[in-house]
């Protein structure tokens, strides 16, 4: 995997969260540029983007669809992200223990499945326009969470289902 970081000048001290973007070499300019407006604006407090992605070489197509496909492959990403990439971010970055995960696409149905499937991962995730929706049964959390769902199509049924599952559990907060 290649990371691709972000630390704003206020998290050089250390002490901020810590965001992972799925598809990072992609998404990380952008998340990047909308944080340092509301930061700028005291609408948002600092936050390290880590961006994980591939190395540019042939035959990324498929890796990235196995670490996103429910079961064996997103199963394998999940504990690449809890042994390897975490701890390693974690290691060299100034940030605290807080992070979350933030995925568009396949890359947010992949983070709907480890919020379903492996819960205390993240603290927070924002799932946004996720393409297909996470397998049951979901394992249910142990510490709190905030979860935030958004979704550009106007028919996406199982959102809402999920988001009904997931605002039963008294331990999270969805938006």
């Amino acid at each position: 995997y290649a990371l691709y970081v972000h630390v704003p000048d206020r998290c050089r001290s250390g002490g901020c969260p810590a965001l992972y973007l799925l598809d990072g070499g992609r998404w990380l300019p952008t998340f990047t540029q909308i944080a340092e407006t509301l930061a700028a604006r005291q609408a948002m407090a600092p936050v390290v983007f880590v961006g994980i992605g591939y190395r540019a070489t042939p035959g990324v197509a498929p890796q990235r669809q196995r670490d996103f496909a429910p079961g064996a492959g997103a199963d394998a990403y999940i504990a690449a992200l809890q042994s390897d990439i975490i701890p390693f971010a974690r290691s060299h970055l100034p940030i605290s223990a807080a992070c979350g995960i933030v995925g568009n696409g396949d890359a947010a149905s992949f983070a709907a499945y480890a919020l379903t499937h492996a819960p205390d991962t993240f603290d927070s995730y924002l799932i946004i326009n996720p393409s297909a929706a996470p397998p049951a049964p979901f394992t249910p959390s142990t510490r709190p969470h905030t979860i935030s769902l958004a979704a550009a199509r106007a028919s996406m049924p199982w959102m809402h289902q999920l988001g009904a599952a997931l605002l039963s559990d008294p331990k999270l907060t969805v938006s």
